[in-house]
C-alpha cells in the first residue's frame, strides 16, 4: 500500500538496507518521507492490524512508527494460531494495549499478556488447552469475557474438567471487573465466592453454562449486578431456576433481564415453567431498562402479571418476547400506558395479537425498531400502515406470508426512506443490537483514552 511511496532513486528503501531513508537528501525523497512522525501515525492508525505488520517492512522508520504503542491500543488476532499469537504479542503489545481479542491460548500465550499489557482493561479469549492457568490474567481488568471449546456438550458431568479452568480464575482478585462473560464450565459455590470480590461487577452473562451454585452463594452476586443474561443455561430442577428468579426479582440494582431457552437435568413437560413470580416480584420496586424473555415452549405466564408489571417500568427502552404465546393485546395496552419510553419492541412469532391489539402503537412517539414477524393474525398492509405513523422509526421486522406487496413495500420505502425492512429475524436483531450497543461502544472508548 505504501511502498511506492518510499522509493528513491528507483530502488526500494527496505528494514535490512545499508542506507537508511533518514540518511538521504529531501530531493531523494518522495512527499510521503516529509511528513513527521506524528503525522505518519494518525495515517497508520487508519489500518488494519495485518496492514500495520506489513508497513513494518517497508523500511526502517515504518518498522519503528510501526511499533509505536498509540497503534496497539485495540488488537483483534481471535483468527490467529497459537504460534502466530504468540509472536504477534511479543512484539506488538505494550503497555498502551488496552483491548484484546484473542482465539485459542495457551499458558504461554497468558504469561506473555501478564508482563506486556499491565493495564490491559478488556480482554477477549477463547481457551484452549485443559491446564490453562487464568489466574495470570492482569488483575486491573474492567471487561471479561471467556469461552470454552466444546459448547455444544452440556451434560452437566461433562463440565468437570472444564469447570476447574473457570474456577482457577478466580484466583486472582479482579476488583476492577464490570462486565463478565462466560461460555461454558461449570458456574458453581467457587466461582460464586470469588466472584463476590468484585465489588465493581454490573454486567453478567452465562451462556451454555451449567450453573450448580447454591442459592445463598448466588445472592452477593445477583444483587449486585445490574444486567443479568442467561442464555441456554443447564439447572439442577426448576426449583434451581425459581430460586435464581426469585434473588433476581428482589434485586433493587437490576436494571435489565435476559432469559433465554434454560435446559434442565429432569424432563419437564412444556409450558410447566412460569414466570409469574418474577414479574410480580420486580413489578414492586424494579426499574428495569431492559427486559428480554425468549423460551419456546419453556415459559409461561398470566398475561395480566406481565402487564401489572409493565405498567410500573416507565424507564423500559427494549422489549422482547419471543415466542411467548401469552403476550397479546392487553400488553400492548400496557406499553401504551406505562412504557413510554420504549425504543425497542420485538414481538416476535407472538400468535395472540390482533390487528386491533397492533393499533395501540400507531404514532407511538419514541419507538425506534419493532418486529411482528409470524405474528400471524397481522396483515401485511396493516403492518406497513401502522409502522408509517411511527414517527422515529427506522428499524421494522416482519413477513409477507407469501403475499405479493412489492407495490406496497416500494410505496412505503419511497415515502419513508429512513426506515429499514428487515424480513428475516436474525438480520433484525443483528441491526437492533448495532443501534443499541453504538453508544455503550462509543462509552468504553471514550473510556478507554
Amino acid at each position: 500500500m505504501f511502498g511506492s511511496f518510499c522509493c528513491y532513486r528507483g530502488s526500494m528503501a527496505r528494514a535490512d538496507d545499508d542506507c537508511p531513508i533518514e540518511n538521504l537528501t529531501d530531493d531523494a525523497l518522495c512527499p510521503i518521507e516529509k511528513l513527521t512522525d506524528d503525522a505518519l501515525l494518525i495515517i497508520f492508525s487508519f489500518l488494519t492490524n495485518e496492514e500495520k505488520c506489513k508497513i513494518a517492512r517497508v523500511c526502517q522508520r515504518f518498522r519503528r512508527l510501526a511499533q509505536d504503542g498509540s497503534l496497539w491500543r485495540y488488537i483483534d488476532v481471535h483468527h490467529a494460531l497459537g504460534q502466530q499469537i504468540e509472536a504477534f504479542l511479543q512484539r506488538y503489545t505494550c503497555q498502551a494495549t488496552k483491548y484484546l481479542k484473542l482465539g485459542h491460548v495457551n499458558h504461554t500465550i497468558l504469561q506473555v499478556i501478564h508482563h506486556r499489557c499491565p493495564n490491559l482493561l478488556q480482554l477477549s479469549l477463547t481457551m484452549g488447552s485443559g491446564d490453562t492457568d487464568l489466574s495470570m490474567i492482569p488483575t486491573n481488568l474492567v471487561w471479561l469475557y471467556v469461552a470454552l471449546v466444546k459448547e455444544e456438550s452440556l451434560q452437566l458431568q461433562s463440565y468437570s474438567r472444564k469447570g476447574v479452568q473457570i474456577q482457577r480464575l478466580w484466583e486472582a482478585p479482579l476488583v476492577c471487573l464490570e462486565y463478565l462473560s462466560v461460555k461454558g464450565g461449570i458456574i458453581n459455590d467457587m466461582v460464586c465466592e470469588r466472584l463476590s470480590g468484585s465489588h465493581a461487577l454490573r454486567q453478567l452473562r452465562f451462556d451454555y453454562s451449567a450453573i450448580t451454585a447454591s442459592v445463598e452463594c448466588q445472592k452477593d452476586i445477583l444483587r449486585q449486578v445490574e444486567m443479568l443474561e442467561i442464555h441456554d443455561c443447564r439447572f439442577k430442577s426448576s426449583d434451581a431456576f425459581y430460586n435464581m428468579c426469585d434473588i433476581v426479582g428482589h434485586s433493587s440494582n437490576l436494571k435489565g433481564l435476559e432469559l433465554c431457552d434454560p435446559s434442565f437435568s429432569e424432563p419437564l413437560p412444556i409450558g410447566s415453567i412460569s414466570l409469574d413470580n418474577l414479574f410480580q416480584a420486580m413489578s414492586g420496586h424494579c426499574s428495569l431498562v431492559l427486559l428480554s424473555v425468549n423460551g419456546p415452549g419453556f415459559f409461561t405466564f398470566r398475561e395480566a402479571s406481565l402487564v401489572q408489571l409493565l405498567q410500573n417500568l416507565h424507564d423500559l427502552e427494549i422489549l422482547s418476547f419471543v415466542y411467548c404465546q401469552d403476550v397479546g393485546d392487553q400488553v400492548l395496552s400496557a406499553i401504551q400506558f406505562g412504557a413510554k419510553n420504549l425504543k425497542v419492541l420485538n414481538l416476535f412469532g407472538n400468535r395472540c395479537i390482533t390487528e386491533a391489539g397492533f393499533e395501540l402503537l400507531r404514532d407511538h412517539p419514541t419507538l425506534l425498531a419493532l418486529s411482528v414477524g409470524s405474528c400471524m393474525k397481522l396483515q401485511p398492509l396493516v403492518i406497513l400502515q401502522i409502522a408509517a405513523t411511527i414517527p422515529n422509526l427506522i428499524l421494522l421486522g416482519m413477513s409477507t406470508r407469501g403475499q405479493d406487496i412489492k407495490t406496497e413495500l416500494a410505496q412505503f420505502e419511497s415515502e419513508h426512506p429512513n426506515v429499514s425492512i428487515e424480513f428475516s429475524y436474525d438480520q433484525w436483531v443483528g441491526q437492533v443490537e448495532r443501534i443499541t450497543q453504538v453508544v455503550s461502544e462509543y462509552e468504553m472508548k471514550q473510556f478507554i483514552h
